[in-house]
C-alpha cells in the first residue's frame, strides 16, 4: 500500500511539475509572443552621412532619448510619437567612434553589431546593415510593416536596403520618406572629389567658380567622409548605382531644402540647395549638369515631391541658417503626415529580388553641347530653354541690347543670362578692361579670356553606355559623329580608351571604381559630353 501511495504520490508531483512546466512555458512564450507583436507597424529613422544617433525602441522608457538627429526641438521623434507612431530609431557611428548609449525597454534585446551603420562608409555596405536591422526587428519585435524615413545618405542606405529584402522575409517596407537626399547626387561632393589638394584647380572656368563658392563645405565633406564615402555621393556615382536599385511601387517622398540660391530652369541640380544638396536630386528630378550634361533621374516608380522649405541640410550649416531638414516643426508635421497617409497603402517597397542584379547596367544620356566665343566674341543664335553662363565681368548682349543677368546662387563671380526671344547670334564683351588704345593682339588675348558657355542642348544625338564587369561599350545614336573618345581614371590614374569600331573597351584593370568622361564632335563646333559618369564594378 505504502508503495501505491507512493506512486500515487510521485504521479501527482509528477503532474504538478508538469503543470508548472506547462504554465512556465505558457507564460514565457506569452511574455516573447506579446515582445514580438507589440509593434506590427513601426517607424524606422536612419540619419545620415557623418552623423551619430544610438538604438532606440518606441518603449516610452525612450523618448528623449532618440538622440541629437532625431530629437531637437521641432524635430521629427517628438512629432510623431505623439500622434500614436511607434518608432524606431537605427544605431548609426562615425567610423572609429563609439555607439550612442541605446535605450531599449525591459527585456527588449539590442540589435547585433552586423546591424550598425557606419556613417562614413560605402552605400552598400551600409545598406546591407541597415538590411539586417530590418530583419532583427521583424525577429524580435514583431515588426511586419515599416514605414522607413531617412535624412541624407540615410534615404540612399534605405534604397540600397530595400534591393538587398533577402535579408528580412516576413517584413514589408511599405513607404519611404527622405529628407534632403542626394538621389541623383550632391553639388559639393561633386567638386569635394575632384579637389586637388584641398584647392580649386579646374580647367573649366565655370566648375572653378562653383569650386571657389563651396570649397570650405567640400573641404569639411573630404576630411568628415574621406574620399570613398564622398565619391558615392556624386551625381556620376549614383547614375552608375541607381539603375541597380529595385523597388516597388510603394509611395517614396521627397522633401528638400532651398535656402542657398534661386530657382533656375535646366540648373535645379545645383540651385537651389540646402548647402549640400540641390532641390532636383531631393526631389528625384532629372537636371542639367553644369558642363551641358544630363543628370537622369533616379528612376523610383512612386516617387512623390513632398515639398521645399527654407532650410538648410543639417547642423552643420548653422552659419548658413538656424533652421534645417531635422529641427523644422512643419517638416516634421509633413513627415508624420505621409507616414499617416501611407499607413493604409497595399504596396510593398520589397520586389523579393533579393540581392542587386548582376546584369550588365546600361543607361542612356542626352548629349549637350558648350558652345563657347569664337575671337569676334560671337555666340550661336540661341533657342528657347538656352542660357548663357559667364564670368561676373562679362556682357552678353543680342544685338544692341545687353541680356539682364542673375548671379549664380550664392557664388557671386558667375553670372547667368537666359537670352529668350533673342533671334540674333549673342555677343560677348568685358565690362571692363577693352579699352580703344589695346592692340589688336591684346583684344585678341583678352577675347581668349572671355569666360563664357552656351549651354546648347543637342537633341539630336544620345549616349548610350553599357558596363559589365571590367568592359564598358559606347554607342551614340542620332547624328554622325566625325569623333569620339573616353578618358577613364581610377586610383588617380587618368588613361584614354582604345575604342574600337564598336564602341567598346576594356576599363583599367584592378576592379577600382571608375571615372568616366566621353566627348564626341558631330560638326566643328559642336563638341559634346556626357560629364562625369562613376561606373561601379
Amino acid at each position: 500500500m505504502r508503495e501505491k501511495g507512493s506512486l500515487g504520490r510521485s504521479r501527482r508531483t509528477l503532474a504538478v511539475i508538469a503543470i508548472a512546466g506547462i504554465a512556465l512555458g505558457v507564460m514565457l512564450a506569452g511574455s516573447g509572443s506579446a515582445s514580438a507583436a507589440t509593434y506590427p507597424e513601426a517607424v524606422l529613422l536612419v540619419s545620415g552621412f557623418d552623423t551619430a544617433s544610438p538604438y532606440s525602441t518606441p518603449d516610452p522608457s525612450c523618448d528623449g532619448k532618440e538622440g541629437p538627429e532625431w530629437d531637437p526641438a521641432g524635430g521629427i521623434a517628438r512629432t510623431l510619437k505623439p500622434a500614436g507612431l511607434k518608432v524606431f530609431t537605427a544605431p548609426v557611428r562615425q567610423t572609429g567612434g563609439a555607439l550612442l548609449p541605446p535605450c531599449a525597454g525591459q527585456g527588449e534585446l539590442l540589435p547585433p553589431a552586423d546591424a550598425v551603420i557606419d556613417s562614413n562608409g560605402e552605400t552598400d555596405v551600409n545598406g546591407g546593415a541597415l538590411a539586417r536591422l530590418i530583419g532583427f526587428l521583424g525577429d524580435e519585435y514583431g515588426v511586419e510593416r515599416l514605414h522607413v524615413v531617412g535624412h541624407s545618405d540615410g534615404g540612399l542606405w534605405s534604397r540600397s536596403a530595400i534591393t538587398q529584402d533577402g535579408a528580412y522575409a516576413g517584413v514589408e517596407v511599405v513607404s519611404l520618406t527622405t529628407l534632403g537626399t542626394p538621389h541623383t547626387g550632391s553639388l559639393v561632393a561633386d567638386l569635394a572629389i575632384e579637389l586637388d589638394g584641398g584647392k580649386c584647380d579646374f580647367s573649366s572656368e565655370i566648375e572653378q567658380l562653383i569650386c571657389d563658392g563651396v570649397i570650405q563645405v567640400a573641404q569639411l565633406m573630404l576630411k568628415d567622409l574621406g574620399k570613398v564615402a564622398t565619391s558615392e555621393l556624386t551625381n556620376g556615382f549614383l547614375t552608375g548605382w541607381n539603375p541597380k536599385q529595385r523597388i516597388g511601387s510603394c509611395p517614396v517622398t521627397g522633401i528638400g531644402g532651398n535656402h542657398v540660391g534661386f530657382n533656375f530652369p535646366g540648373l535645379r541640380y545645383y540651385i537651389p540647395n540646402d548647402g549640400a544638396v540641390g532641390i532636383a536630386s531631393a526631389l528625384g528630378e532629372s537636371a542639367l549638369d553644369i558642363d551641358g550634361s544630363s543628370i537622369p533621374a533616379p528612376g523610383i516608380p512612386n516617387f512623390i515631391p513632398g515639398g521645399t522649405y527654407d532650410v538648410v541640410h543639417s547642423d552643420t550649416l548653422s552659419f548658413l541658417s538656424s533652421q534645417n531638414l531635422l529641427n523644422t516643426q512643419a517638416i516634421s508635421n509633413e513627415v508624420k503626415d505621409t507616414v499617416l497617409a501611407n499607413a493604409t497603402g497595399a504596396a510593398s517597397c520589397n520586389v523579393g529580388a533579393g540581392e542587386r542584379d548582376a546584369a550588365p547596367v546600361q543607361h542612356g544620356v542626352p548629349l549637350y553641347r558648350l558652345a563657347s566665343p569664337n575671337r569676334r566674341g560671337r555666340l550661336p543664335r540661341p533657342d528657347d530653354g538656352e542660357f548663357v553662363v559667364a564670368k561676373r565681368n562679362v556682357t552678353v548682349k543680342c544685338g544692341r541690347n545687353t541680356l539682364e543677368s542673375s548671379t549664380f546662387g550664392s557664388f557671386e563671380r558667375m553670372r547667368l543670362f537666359e537670352p529668350f526671344g533673342c533671334d540674333k547670334r549673342l555677343r560677348v564683351t568685358r565690362s571692363k578692361g577693352e579699352g580703344a588704345a589695346a592692340s589688336a593682339k591684346a583684344k585678341r588675348r583678352r577675347a581668349k579670356r572671355r569666360k563664357a558657355l552656351l549651354l546648347d542642348r543637342a537633341d539630336r544625338n544620345e549616349v548610350t553606355v553599357t558596363h559589365d564587369g571590367d568592359d564598358v561599350r559606347i554607342k551614340v545614336d542620332g547624328a554622325r559623329v566625325r569623333s569620339l573618345r573616353a578618358v577613364a581614371w581610377a586610383g588617380g590614374v587618368r588613361e584614354r580608351l582604345a575604342l574600337d569600331g564598336d564602341g567598346e573597351a576594356a576599363l583599367p584593370s584592378g576592379g577600382q571604381r571608375t571615372w568616366l568622361r566621353i566627348r564626341a564632335e558631330t560638326k566643328p563646333g559642336w563638341v559634346v559630353s556626357t560629364g562625369h559618369t562613376i561606373l561601379s564594378r
